[in-house]
């Protein structure tokens, strides 16, 4: 029964973290249209020539370099 509380609590957590990463997604998106726009494009364009696989190592090969970047500054 314990075990069954805590998976509750942890997918509540979950669907609230989900809905605010939303929010900052809709805000970014409604502040900065045309660099959303432009992301949207050249990710389709990535996902067609590359394929899902290579798309999404890339981003977070190019995400991993940037925090490594911030984090010594």
């Amino acid at each position: 029964m314990e075990a069954s509380t805590k998976d509750n609590a942890k997918m509540e957590q979950q669907k609230e973290r989900l809905a605010m990463y939303k929010v900052f997604r809709d805000a970014y998106n409604q502040k900065f249209k045309f660099r959303a726009l432009l992301f949207s494009k050249i990710l389709s364009h990535m996902m067609e020539k590359l394929g899902r696989d290579t798309t999404i190592f890339y981003l977070m090969d190019s995400m991993m370099k940037i925090q490594r970047e911030h984090s010594t500054k």
